[in-house]
């Protein structure tokens, strides 16, 4: 084909394309449409658990599902991404099935429960309790995401489904006892659930899921059974997502004490479509009432990484040249939560976060749902140092996130 015969071409198609997108606001090329991208990210702000997620939960009409045993610290990260959510912004909405959620515990974790939107099982006048249906909550999501984006198109919602596992459908709740629906919970997921991914996506929501995990009996060799997550394949094939929490190590104060203050979390991703970070794992403190400890999981990962040395007297050298030297990890702990220690902090974080994301951290770049150095200081610089990174690259090397954000005219402060 010639260059002329290709340029007629394009013409010819360019032509056609506009005709057909005028006649149907429901057709549009892939160059125009951004549904499938993630616009933001809610992070952790634990930089090796950003990592092993690619930037965080996405925020841009996913759905993701954290799933695991019994004490796996699933409801404390949903405190964690809920603290962090409501300092930038984000609506978060809570369905409550199993009316486990304490709004005392919110408020250990750090977040404002006067700012968290709960929907529980209704009381009906007899007196009885309504649950929550599989078909209720996601209509009730469908309709309040319209609601809000009608009301500010740059607010985002992040709806918590507590849990998935424990949610029946319609159908199953309201038949004999004695009839057998097998797969109706599965069904109701899947068909609610397409309706859910669309309208999120259209109106800037998401869905955090919480499930059980279950052993996978139908594997043919016991050595090779997957852990598997109530809902089906239908499910499981909406899911953006999935990450499996499981219970790790104790951890002591110290070795000789008798009681544990908290435990070692193992992270995995048996599945992701928005990277390639499927089969990735990493470790995580969660400690007794504060949960994911961002201080404790500092100083842990600036072990492991080198950059504090000694592993009972630990010794950080600032960029200052000032030795910090003080015995293990609660006592730094400790210090890194006081004033006095806040540039320390922010030094020794950014020297984390630079580690796992040398050229860009993708949430520092959300377009609607921003990082702002008054609810968190540890960013200050970051936006200019990752943009002389990303300035160098071509543009079709450049990260998504970023490029996006300075085509929207976005501030670097």
């Amino acid at each position: 084909m010639t260059k002329a015969t290709k340029e007629s071409y394009t013409d010819e198609l360019g032509s056609l394309f506009g005709d057909l997108a005028k006649d149907d606001d429901a057709l549009a090329t892939f160059s125009d449409n951004d549904l499938g991208e993630t616009k933001d990210w809610v992070p952790t702000l634990i930089p090796a658990l950003d990592k092993n997620l690619v930037a965080g939960i996405p925020a841009s009409g996913e759905i993701s599902e954290i799933f695991g045993g019994p004490s796996a610290g699933k409801s404390t990260f949903a405190g964690l991404i809920m603290h962090n959510a409501q300092k930038m912004g984000i609506v978060p909405i809570y369905f409550d099935v199993e009316t486990t959620q304490r709004a005392s515990r919110l408020m250990e974790l750090g977040v404002d429960p006067r700012f968290v939107m709960t929907v529980k099982p209704k009381r009906l006048k007899n007196k009885t309790m309504m649950p929550l249906y599989i078909e209720d909550i996601g209509q009730k999501m469908i309709d309040m995401a319209a609601k809000i984006h009608d009301r500010d198109k740059n607010l985002i919602t992040m709806f918590i489904w507590d849990s998935v596992a424990m949610t029946q459908p319609k159908m199953a709740a309201e038949a004999d006892a004695d009839q057998q629906l097998v797969g109706q919970q599965a069904k109701a997921l899947t068909t609610i659930g397409r309706k859910i991914q669309v309208n999120l996506a259209a109106n800037n929501g998401f869905l955090l899921a919480f499930n059980q995990a279950r052993d996978d009996f139908n594997a043919p060799n016991a050595k090779y059974a997957q852990v598997k997550t109530v809902g089906g394949k239908g499910w499981y094939h909406l899911l953006s997502t999935q990450i499996l929490f499981k219970k790790s190590t104790k951890i002591k104060a110290k070795a000789s004490d008798k009681e544990a203050i908290g435990q070692e979390t193992r992270v995995s991703v048996p599945k992701s479509k928005i990277g390639d970070n499927a089969t990735d794992e990493v470790t995580v403190d969660l400690i007794g009432a504060t949960g994911f400890d961002a201080e404790r999981n500092l100083i842990t990962s600036a072990s492991n990484l080198g950059l504090v040395e000694g592993s009972d007297w630990m010794t950080y050298t600032t960029d200052n040249g000032e030795k910090i030297k003080l015995r293990g990890k609660v006592a730094w702990t400790e210090y890194l939560k006081t004033d006095e220690a806040s540039e320390v902090r922010t030094e020794l974080w950014q020297k984390v976060l630079l580690t796992y994301f040398p050229k860009c951290y993708p949430p520092l770049f959300n377009l609607h749902a921003r990082l702002t150095v008054d609810k968190f200081p540890e960013i200050e610089g970051l936006r200019k140092y990752y943009s002389d990174i990303q300035e160098q690259l071509p543009e079709d090397e450049q990260d998504y996130n970023y490029r996006t954000y300075m085509k929207a005219g976005l501030p670097l402060d």
